[in-house]
């Protein structure tokens, strides 16, 4: 898939960095979030016949999520597995001969991951210590410093997303590191696209507590899976979720939720634009509103890593859902990457044979408005 060297407009905004990353996929749960597995699961849970067939699907890029840990332990910080580095390398070379782009996402840092979180959502007892801890943040640092001069010589086919899905009582110490990175990226290596996203699981409403750079190659993200009581639906690390038994359709009515919405104001955590009675397109609309607002007082390119739905998602309602944030996302000029290639996140190849697909949604997720395949 190609496309020109000149800006395009889409959505009222202009895009010049993300203009090849319009429509992905993330390759998650291979070489992040993979509990125990070993060997055999890296060498086969993605190979190189999947970044093949995201081609053929119209796609032009993957998002590559990747634990810190995959390659480097607290035992012996600083030290990269070079065996490990390889199956990075390995998917950067398909998606080159393929006519793909990547984006390298750091999705476990040294001292943070996104579900590692103090809060009432989460059920975990564990804690983040990234922005108390001077040694990790400088461990930080060097794993970016790492990447840069191990793929100096890519061109804009490569981006970095320096962290996944920020959680902290304050977006003020990311601003600090992030914008350290990048001063020490940009020593190294003075056009890589870099991504940045903010708190509270990169929230579209947390945009407005980013600093905003004059720096050119930053691009700003966010992540989407509103409404949450549907996508997120019987999900074990929630909470509110996870023993709540009434399956949830989309669009939905409050009504027919009330104990659930009850339970939730309780715990303080229902957000205005959840004060509505029909859960639809409008709603998502709504929901984004925080996303156009930073682009219009920025001027910054926006994009979208991350939006899908869980296994307890009807398929009938999760089609209905993909195409409205599709719609909406494709409307404001957002590029996207919908979570995830395989796994329980997985609307695009679950309960189908890998080589067919939802093919509905599959055909959602691939649309390049304003481009010809």
């Amino acid at each position: 898939m190609l496309i020109d060297d000149k800006n395009v407009q889409f959505g009222g905004m202009t895009v010049k960095r993300m203009k090849n990353y319009k429509a992905g996929v993330n390759f998650g749960l291979w070489i992040s979030q993979y509990g125990n597995a070993g060997k055999e699961h890296f060498d086969n849970f993605i190979t190189e016949a999947d970044a093949e067939r995201v081609a053929t699907w119209g796609m032009d890029h993957i998002r590559l999520p990747v634990d810190c840990f995959f390659f480097e332990s607290d035992e012996a910080p600083g030290m990269y597995s070079e065996e490990r580095l390889q199956y990075i390398d390995n998917c950067l070379e398909w998606c080159k001969s393929l006519g793909l782009n990547m984006i390298i996402d750091l999705h476990a840092a040294p001292g943070f991951t996104f579900f590692y979180a103090d809060s009432s959502i989460w059920d975990s007892g564990a804690k983040n210590d990234l922005f108390e801890n001077r040694e990790k943040q400088e461990r930080f640092i060097d794993i970016w410093k790492m990447f840069t001069k191990r793929y100096r010589s890519e061109g804009r086919n490569l981006a970095f997303e320096l962290m996944n899905e920020l959680v902290s009582d304050s977006t003020e110490p990311w601003n600090e590191l992030w914008l350290r990175t990048v001063d020490e990226i940009r020593k190294i290596d003075g056009d890589r696209t870099i991504i940045i996203g903010g708190n509270k699981n990169n929230e579209c409403n947390q945009l407005k507590f980013l600093a905003v750079t004059d720096d050119p190659g930053v691009v700003y993200t966010f992540h989407f899976y509103e409404p949450g009581m549907f996508t997120h639906q019987r999900s074990p690390f929630i909470i509110p979720l996870k023993d709540y038994p009434i399956p949830v359709t989309y669009p939905f009515y409050k009504k027919d939720h009330q104990a659930f919405f009850d339970a939730f104001d309780k715990m303080g955590l229902i957000p205005d634009v959840y004060r509505r009675e029909v859960f639809d397109r409008g709603f998502i609309h709504d929901d984004l509103e925080p996303a156009r607002r930073f682009v219009e007082e920025t001027g910054k390119e926006l994009y979208c890593g991350e939006f899908g739905a869980n296994e307890f998602c009807d398929p009938e309602s999760a089609e209905r859902w993909f195409e409205d944030v599709v719609s909406e996302l494709d409307g404001m000029g957002v590029g996207h990457a919908v979570w995830t290639y395989s796994g329980d996140f997985s609307f695009l190849t679950r309960g189908y044979p890998r080589e067919d697909g939802n093919k509905k949604i599959i055909a959602m997720c691939s649309r390049i408005p304003g481009l010809s395949k």
